[in-house]
């Protein structure tokens, strides 16, 4: 029999969970086509490079927030025999990496606009690349399942974003692009991103992920891990802790499974609990990775007066939230504060 604090729990993720995600949003999903035909068609990497668009953050996996207005979508590039790339580790940079495509097939344009004179792939000219595409996008009207939408386009420093605007409903994608890999034997992606460092080697830098494994993992993790996830977004905002995302909660979320410390079967409770202590005790000690790459730490632009502020906020909620587990009457709405503003 579920606890009261169960109860109340359910009540408030079903009152945040957005009716539209990736699957269910016609609008989204006649713009992501229209855009994804884009990416087809160019003849730049046509023939060396195959387009697939995947939907990930809140929107691949299910735990978009009801007011959230933003999508997420790694175009992930497929270059041939793109399990020659060679993954190098950044010395001076944990976490962060260089792909060498000296074993690969090129066309001129990759040799003579994509690649170092050592056949590293640079950051910012897949950047480019992507903008090239995405800025004839900019003017343009998309119909959504009962509106027009119009289509504006912004470069922003690691994604290239599409505002949708229509009459009734406006919202927005970030797009990344995302370079397919085979690292370890397991299929992984990596994202072109800035990262601080020595210039020798600063215009190489990507970060790896592993989408395929989070969206597989996410399908078969239990209703109750999803929504213990809308609850941990939900309350990191209204207690104002902007700089803890998504991928914090996931990330955590895949560790605990992992350890067996929750599994598909667990209560609610008892998986928001586990995320909220983890997510304090990471903050507390400062030491936070992600889940398939201990050198990269998820809370490196945390500085330390904000991770040791983020844990006292963290430990109060979760100390008054853990006597309300083992209460046996609550009043109507005792949790609510926690996760609605």
């Amino acid at each position: 029999m579920s606890s009261v604090f169960e109860k109340q729990l359910q009540e408030i993720a079903d009152e945040l969970r957005n009716p539209f995600n990736g699957q269910s949003d016609v609008d989204f999903k006649n713009i992501l086509d229209f855009v994804s035909k884009m990416w087809e068609d160019d003849t730049k990497l046509k023939d060396y490079c195959l387009i697939k668009p995947i939907v990930f953050g809140c929107g691949g996996h299910g735990i978009r927030l009801y007011n959230d207005n933003k999508y997420d979508v790694m175009m992930e590039m497929k270059f041939r025999h793109y399990d020659a790339i060679i993954v190098k580790k950044d010395q001076d940079r944990p976490g962060i990496y260089h792909l060498n495509f000296q074993d690969l097939p090129c066309n001129k344009y990759m040799t003579d606009n994509m690649l170092t004179g050592g056949s590293d792939l640079k950051r910012d000219d897949v950047h480019a690349w992507a903008q090239a595409i995405l800025e004839n996008a900019h003017g343009s009207t998309v119909r959504g399942r009962r509106e027009i939408y119009l289509l504006r386009y912004k470069r922003r420093n690691n994604s290239h974003t599409i505002h949708a605007i229509s009459s009734t409903r406006e919202f927005y994608i970030d797009f990344a692009p995302a370079v397919k890999l085979v690292v370890d034997e397991s299929s992984a992606q990596a994202l072109p991103k800035a990262w601080p460092g020595p210039k020798r080697s600063k215009a190489t830098t990507f970060m790896l992920i592993a989408a395929d494994f989070e969206l597989s993992f996410l399908k078969q993790a239990g209703k109750a891990t999803i929504d213990a996830l809308l609850l941990m977004q939900a309350l990191c905002i209204a207690k104002n802790l902007p700089k803890i995302r998504n991928y914090h909660h996931v990330t955590l979320a895949l560790l605990l499974h992992d350890w067996k410390k929750i599994d598909p079967q667990s209560s609610l409770a008892t998986v928001f609990l586990a995320l909220l202590l983890n997510l304090w005790d990471g903050m507390n000690k400062e030491d936070l990775c992600y889940f398939c790459d201990a050198d990269l730490s998820l809370i490196s632009n945390f500085s330390k007066t904000e991770m040791a502020e983020y844990a006292t906020v963290l430990k109060s909620a979760m100390e008054t939230l853990s006597t309300y587990s083992l209460r046996k009457k609550l009043n109507e709405g005792s949790c609510r504060s926690y996760f609605v503003k």
